[in-house]
Order: structure tokens, then C-alpha cells, then sequence
């Protein structure tokens, strides 16, 4: 994905700052896709009601 004020890409001059975000992502990934992919985890699930 562009961004269309971006002129200097700081991935590449912050590494260890791009790869520590990439970590991040991925793990939320994975647990993204392990949650999503039990439905017994979340088909009872009732979110909270607001009664003003």
C-alpha cells in the first residue's frame, strides 16, 4: 500500500523498528486466525448491553 505523501520509505532506514512491528503483526495474526478458525470460541459470546 502507497502512501501518497511518503518520500522516504523509513522501513528501510529503522529496521529493527520495521522487523519489531512485523513481529507484532504477525503474532496478532496468529491469533487472529486461531480464534476465528474455532467457532466454539466466540459463538456464544454476548456483548456487553448499554441500557441508558
Amino acid at each position: 500500500m502507497a502512501d501518497p505523501g511518503e518520500t522516504i520509505n523509513q522501513a528501510f532506514n529503522q529496521r529493527d523498528i520495521a522487523r519489531g512491528f512485523e513481529k507484532e503483526l504477525d503474532a496478532w495474526i496468529v491469533k487472529q486466525l486461531s480464534y476465528y478458525s474455532s467457532p466454539q470460541l466466540y459463538t456464544n459470546f454476548q456483548p456487553p448491553r448499554y441500557y441508558p
